[in-house]
């Protein structure tokens, strides 16, 4: 069974650089976001991806093998799924705080500098 594991990191794998590759033109082309970074957050949604993905395959795959009626009639434990959802919420966070961070940075550029006619006075007033 590790076996099968094994093989379905690798194919998983083969697939995601070769998508990375047709998008970005570079091989960790996921993991590169719209700045042209490497993004934490997507990491984790592809490597939670890839570890849950070639579970189910090679689940799949032994129960296929083992005769099973309904081979892909996996059950999966909550806690999996809330693990790629934590990854989904902070790639949506993140995606936010940039966006957020961009719209104050625009703000501030377009607001104008004081100017003032008069030199400024320092010194005691009389």
């Amino acid at each position: 069974m590790l076996g099968y594991f094994i093989v379905a990191l690798v194919v998983i794998l083969i697939f995601l650089v070769v998508v990375g590759a047709v998008i970005a033109r570079r091989a960790p082309g996921v993991l590169i976001d719209s700045r042209n970074k490497v993004s934490l957050s997507q990491f984790q949604i592809v490597l939670w991806t890839w570890i849950l993905l070639s579970g189910f395959i090679t689940i799949a795959l032994a129960r296929v093998f083992a005769g099973v009626e309904d081979p892909l009639g996996v059950t999966w434990d909550q806690h999996l799924w809330g693990l790629l959802g934590i990854s989904l919420g902070s790639a949506v966070s993140a995606g936010l705080s940039r966006a957020s961070r961009r719209e104050r940075s625009r703000r501030h550029r377009r607001m104008p500098l004081l100017q003032t006619s008069s030199p400024l006075l320092i010194g005691k007033a009389s």
